[in-house]
């Protein structure tokens, strides 16, 4: 949480009283909720909001971010019933970075969005920062890319059932050949850009 979160929220909430629209959108790893009046005066200002969670597996959450699942998964839930018992226009969702480690459990992150009536599932493969990055990339085995397609087509899927919730994928392998940076990068960007364009508006603030 930023230090001057306080004076940043002041300044964000009369912005948007005097536009009429919620437009903040953040993202969070979901630990500066656990805090109640915080977690009310994020979803009552905000337009979206999205939980960085790459799995709901206990254990592989534990290797890959430290800490207890349970805690991040009681905050998404807090969140979701402060929003509709409030009646709030604020969009909540997980956005994953796929990676080695957890796609194996990247299917049953997306049967979380959807059971807990999530709005946004969205993917993107691990764009490397730092050459320990380059091998925990999906696309690094053969093996691993042709269970992503698998998990992909599964997922995909089960969102096809499941309308309510928006979903947001990179494209299958269509070989077995590793992705240079670029094409790791490009089809990121891509992924966002065509979420970009199908989301919808902010709503008007009552």
């Amino acid at each position: 949480m930023h230090s001057q979160y306080e004076q940043i929220m002041e300044v964000c909430e009369e912005v948007q009283e005097q536009i009429g629209r919620k437009i903040l959108i953040g993202v969070t790893n979901g630990i500066p909720l656990k805090n109640q009046a915080r977690l009310e005066r994020i979803m009552r200002n905000y337009h979206e909001l999205r939980f960085s969670l790459e799995t709901t597996d206990a254990d592989t959450y534990r290797q890959v971010r430290g800490g207890d699942i349970e805690v991040i998964k009681d905050v998404i839930r807090r969140c979701v019933t402060y929003v509709r018992e409030n009646n709030l226009e604020c969009r909540i969702g997980v956005t994953a970075v796929v990676m080695k480690e957890t796609l194996p459990t990247l299917e049953t992150l997306a049967d979380f969005a959807i059971d807990e009536g999530l709005d946004l599932f969205h993917c993107q493969h691990i764009i490397p920062m730092a050459d320990s990055d380059v091998n925990r990339r999906v696309d690094s085995d053969p093996q691993l890319m042709a269970l992503y397609n698998t998990i992909y087509d599964a997922i995909e899927a089960k969102m096809k059932k499941n309308p309510k919730v928006a979903y947001f994928m990179p494209q299958v392998f269509d070989s077995t050949e590793p992705m240079s940076a670029e094409d790791v990068a490009r089809i990121s960007t891509e992924a966002w850009l065509k979420e970009a364009e199908v989301a919808p508006a902010p709503e008007p603030m009552n």
